[in-house]
């Protein structure tokens, strides 16, 4: 059976997601009046990047190359293509799309549609597909996928879903928070760097992103194994990105 616990956790999990982009939306909306465009433009800018773009890369890779039989490695080129992918795509969407929007708060509106759409669609496939799992657990009907699923996909998930804690049901989300965080950050060293004709920024923002996405990618290939940790070192990422995202606020409007 999956705790009751857990399946809140799931839950939580998923508001979370969905609700702080919405708040952060409607926060930012109204007290700075960021443009809905920007923010329309991050969400597209993820979809077709990182969801079209770097999935046909991964697709390419893997039929191609043995790379994911080395963990760390695959963590490398993973993170690398995150980082490369989704700030290259947002240094175009700034200059094709966005110009004259050069302002810290369009930084801060591109990166909560990039940042949140990402959350809100990872939010939804993870947690509501686990919820209904888990609920099919408990209800014993899980065994009417049989023939739909094969044998051991089921044994693994039910397997993976009956380990879940609350605590680690619900860190999903909160993950999500920090890497809205880390979005808005590189968003606008991104738009920094294109304000002022400064590329170095670019390759800043890659580099940033891919060392946060390096952890996650380390636990998700067992080079870590304790989810904790990992969360850990992405939360004290995010920290950081945070007192620098007020700290730019000064560098937009006196430079």
């Amino acid at each position: 059976m999956v705790s009751n616990f857990t399946i809140v956790g799931m839950a939580i999990s998923l508001l979370i997601s969905i609700g702080v982009p919405i708040g952060l939306l409607i926060y930012f909306r109204k007290k700075y009046h960021i443009s809905f465009k920007v923010v329309i433009v991050g969400v597209l800018t993820w979809i077709i990047f990182s969801q079209i773009l770097e999935k046909l890369l991964h697709i390419t890779v893997l039929k191609t190359t043995h790379i994911m039989a080395y963990p760390l490695i695959f963590s490398i080129y993973g993170a690398l293509a995150a980082g490369i992918f989704e700030e290259v795509g947002r240094y175009t969407s700034y200059k094709l799309f966005l110009k004259g929007k050069t302002e810290w708060k369009d930084g801060i509106a591109f990166g909560i549609g990039h940042g949140g759409i990402e959350a809100i669609f990872i939010g939804l496939m993870s947690n509501v597909q686990n919820i209904v799992f888990a609920i099919m657990i408990n209800g014993g009907t899980l065994e009417q996928l049989r023939g739909k699923l094969p044998s051991a996909t089921l044994v693994q998930l039910k397997s993976s879903l009956l380990q879940i804690t609350p605590i680690t049901a619900t860190l999903p989300g909160v993950e999500r928070i920090f890497a809205i965080i880390v979005h808005i950050f590189c968003s606008l060293l991104v738009l920094y760097g294109v304000k002022h004709n400064k590329k170095v920024y670019l390759f800043l923002a890659i580099l940033v992103h891919a060392f946060i996405d390096f952890v996650p990618a380390l636990y998700q290939t067992h080079v870590i194994t304790n989810i904790f940790i990992a969360e850990a070192l992405v939360m004290i990422c995010a920290l950081v990105a945070l007192i620098l995202i007020k700290k730019f606020k000064s560098q937009f409007t006196t430079i």
